[in-house]
């Protein structure tokens, strides 16, 4: 895909191993002074305490968190950085969900459109999160549901308490067409629709 420029901005790949496939989670984060290599690594460095101190403890330890890599996204060839000082496995001893079966946590920015929010599927899920009173595994429980909803704010929280960056949801498309330069919203708020399983089919192996 050709290089779209995202003014400022850095993008947050949190990095997982599941089943021998590497999936990811992805993150945007805003500087409006811009940003140089220690800002990246700072950043980098954060958000890799974040798995273990939230998510890991709501994921199957058939999983394993591999690391956090932070692109720049203002220029083609832009400044980047990796983090792994925190790297190990989910906590729950239980089999996980497959690969493309995820739970969907929107982020939200107070406005409507569908610009204006931005997704992320939750790798890992344990089996035992899942109710089974209506014969089928497609819910997970309240108290799962609420604990996803926090460890994914919880990467909002942390990148907005660095003090030079936002956390952002950015635009790639308006009207079904790329923008020549993609567009960044401020994420404010962090929820999810129903208890229902989605799922991410890229991830299908």
């Amino acid at each position: 895909m050709a290089f779209q420029r995202v003014p400022n901005t850095a993008e947050i790949s949190v990095i997982y191993e599941l089943c021998g496939f590497q999936l990811q989670n992805t993150y945007h984060a805003y500087s409006v002074t811009g940003y140089v290599q220690a800002d990246l690594d700072f950043l980098a460095a954060q958000i890799d305490t974040v798995p273990v101190t939230g998510m890991l403890a709501d994921q199957s330890d058939h999983l394993d968190y591999i690391r956090t890599d932070v692109q720049g996204l203002d220029a083609e060839n832009d400044l980047k950085s990796s983090n792994n000082n925190h790297a190990g496995p989910g906590s729950v001893n239980v089999w996980a969900m497959p690969n493309q079966v995820s739970f969907c946590v929107a982020k939200l920015s107070g406005y409507s459109g569908r610009t204006a929010r931005g997704r992320v599927y939750v790798i890992g899920i344990p089996s035992s999160y899942t109710l089974h009173t209506d014969g089928t595994t497609n819910l997970i429980t309240s108290a799962a549901r609420a604990a996803y909803e926090g460890h994914v704010d919880a990467f909002r929280t942390t990148i907005e308490s660095i003090g030079i960056w936002d956390a952002v949801i950015v635009s790639r498309y308006h009207n079904g067409s790329k923008r020549a330069e993609a567009t960044t919203i401020k994420w404010t708020t962090t929820t999810s629709n129903s208890n229902k399983l989605a799922t991410m089919r890229r991830r299908t192996v």
